[in-house]
């Protein structure tokens, strides 16, 4: 870039790098440029290299990563748990425990998981165990019929792109 076109790479051009070199699976190539980078790498940057080495099953670099994020950002909650999910999950209890210990010790709390849905121009938002939601009622009964109506057919594919059968919900079963 600096010699074709005389331009000096700016930290989004090796985001985008990290992000293209990751998600092809090139996680030492995505190491070796941030190594080499003209400016300190971000937490936006190590954050890029934490999720290919996710995808991609690389611990060791995911750790790499994820350690630095930490330096970075020691308050980011995301960053322990995925450390503490990947430690636990390859039966590395100690390692786990000390990310709980980490967290526990830096006052970080782990934000509820959020999700959102647009429903006539109105955004409902959802937290988990959120018991505050005005029509809470109405939609614990509408998830009580669609699982029970899921129950009673357990042939429903529902993700079967080659079942020729349209999934269907009985809207008598809510009313």
């Amino acid at each position: 870039m600096k010699s074709i076109f005389n331009l000096s790479p700016q930290l989004e051009h090796y985001g985008c790098m990290i992000g293209l070199l990751g998600r092809a699976g090139l996680l030492s190539e995505a190491k070796s440029l941030i190594e080499k980078m003209d400016t300190e790498p971000d937490a936006i940057i190590w954050r890029s290299l934490l999720s290919a080495c996710l995808a991609h099953s690389d611990a060791q670099l995911a750790e790499v990563a994820g350690k630095e994020i930490i330096r970075k950002e020691p308050d980011d909650d995301g960053v322990y748990v995925l450390l503490w999910n990947m430690y636990a999950s390859s039966n590395r209890w100690e390692e786990a425990l000390e990310m709980r210990k980490k967290m526990w010790n830096r006052k970080v709390v782990k934000q509820p998981g959020c999700s959102w849905i647009e429903v006539d121009g109105f955004v409902h938002e959802f937290l988990v165990e959120d018991r505050t939601h005005h029509l809470r009622s109405e939609i614990y009964v509408l998830l009580e019929g669609m699982a029970k109506q899921l129950k009673m057919d357990s042939n429903i594919s529902m993700f079967d792109e080659n079942d020729p059968g349209d999934f269907f919900l009985d809207p008598e079963l809510f009313i």
